[in-house]
């Protein structure tokens, strides 16, 4: 049974654009599939429709099986992470505190981080060269470092789903190879499923 599967999704905004029009895909265990196409083709209104932000006209998401709009938000964000194209940038928190965020849906709001979810937050740092900016504040930021925190963030959420909206933008060739070594990585040894948009057809 695949990890993700979306099934006949339509959805057209209310100017009267159809931007997905019976879509239906599966990702399963392990697998990265590419979304590929020209701006406006509707690769990010999808990945909203398959990360529940969004409602669609027709059709429906499948995680695992089960109907993504019946299960309990918290439940939905053990299971799906996504990184959205541009990265806001105009808060205080630190690339460590931004990044232990991806652990709020399954801890309580009040209350220290384990020793295992520092470790996982460090390593998540580490695969995604922040290491060194731990500390530094997300705004101070540039946009390509900021869009890196995003990935770091949603390593540490430990989801089975990952959505990725353009996931390498703003990157320098080197951080955009670590990053889909990554996700080559996250998809080989951990089973999950990646569903990004990319406009690099390399």
């Amino acid at each position: 049974m695949p990890l993700l599967e979306l099934q006949g999704l339509t959805f057209t905004y209310r100017r009267g654009v159809r931007a997905v029009d019976g879509v239906s895909l599966a990702v399963d265990a392990g697998e990265i599939v590419a979304l590929v196409g020209p701006n406006g083709s509707g690769k990010s209104t999808l990945l909203r429709l398959a990360s529940g932000m969004v409602r669609p006209d027709a059709g429906r998401v499948l995680l695992d099986g089960e109907a993504l709009d019946a299960l309990p938000r918290r439940v939905a964000a053990r299971r799906v992470a996504g990184v959205a194209a541009e990265q806001a940038g105009d808060h205080t928190f630190t690339v460590r505190d931004s990044a232990a965020l991806g652990r709020h849906p399954w801890r309580s709001a009040f209350g220290p981080l384990s020793d295992a979810e520092v470790d996982a937050i460090d390593r998540a740092l580490a695969a995604t060269d922040l290491t060194a900016l731990a500390d530094r504040p997300v705004a101070a930021l540039s946009a390509g470092e900021r869009q890196r925190v995003a990935l770091a963030r949603c390593l540490v959420q430990g989801a089975t789903v990952l959505l990725l909206d353009e996931p390498t933008a703003h990157l320098d060739l080197g951080h955009r190879l670590r990053i889909l070594e990554v996700l080559r990585e996250r998809a080989d040894q951990c089973g999950v499923a990646v569903l990004a948009a990319l406009h690099d057809l390399n």
